[in-house]
């Protein structure tokens, strides 16, 4: 193939829509940057001139959710530890839960998972004493963080309270979404049938909503389960589905 004049002055324009694209991202991201630091430094003044704790509490509540924003862990944590040293013992509130719950992210993020636990902990008893909504989410992080250490009966039961919430809500997604995380510990686990079961459940919630996309993927790991149990029949059948859809979906 010969490279002509015509071809020479696309491959430019291309390079330079890439050069331009480059340096629109780069001036984005430089921004956003600096708007968060701007942000922060405002958030500290005003916590430096704060006199009464709750103000303080607060004002550390949302330093601590613009540091896990930026990923700066060690600074969320710094912060996180200055609210529970102001709150001495006055916990219950919906302030203290978020900065538990962001303290135990912090945590996690940092490799801290025991430290982790404890906080996540701390923001679902929180949560509990003063009936937030909040629970079922909370409930939800726990049950991930005990699948993602191995520890699968603590993430069921977990996942299993979670069910329990949604259920009541009848919030149709977040019982999908949970059957789903049961269908994986399970999996994970190597009790195949378990998984195959809320697999299926799951299905069933997603396609009376039109989720057709998550369908198709739950179809996918149910055929993988379907083939951990020597069931190929089944399990093609469940590929089968999944292809369909996203043919369909154009995925």
């Amino acid at each position: 193939m010969y490279i002509t004049l015509k071809h020479e002055c696309q491959v430019k324009v291309i390079l330079m829509k890439n050069k331009v694209l480059h340096i629109i991202v780069c001036l984005i991201l430089a921004f956003s940057s600096t708007v968060m630091g701007t942000n922060i430094d405002s958030l500290r003044r005003l916590y430096n001139s704060a006199s009464h704790d709750t103000t303080k509490i607060n004002l550390c509540q949302e330093m601590q959710y613009a540091y896990c924003e930026n990923l700066r862990w060690d600074s969320a944590l710094i912060f996180s530890e200055k609210a529970i040293e102001l709150a001495e013992g006055n916990e219950n509130s919906n302030t203290m839960m978020n900065i538990y719950y962001y303290q135990g992210l912090a945590f996690y993020r940092k490799g801290n998972v025991d430290n982790a636990l404890k906080s996540y902990l701390k923001a679902l008893e929180i949560a509990k004493n003063i009936k937030s909504v909040s629970q079922p989410f909370i409930l939800n992080e726990i049950g991930v963080f005990y699948k993602a250490q191995g520890n699968y009966p603590k993430a069921i039961e977990y996942f299993q309270q979670n069910l329990e919430f949604a259920e009541k809500a009848k919030d149709t997604v977040m019982i999908g979404r949970t059957l789903n995380n049961m269908a994986n510990v399970y999996y994970s686990y190597g009790i195949f049938q378990k998984s195959i079961e809320y697999y299926d459940k799951a299905i069933v919630i997603f396609s009376k909503i039109k989720k057709e996309n998550l369908v198709a993927f739950l179809y996918m790991n149910m055929g993988l389960s379907y083939k951990k149990v020597n069931q190929n029949a089944k399990a093609l059948e469940s590929f089968n589905k999944s292809k369909e859809l996203f043919t369909l979906l154009k995925i």
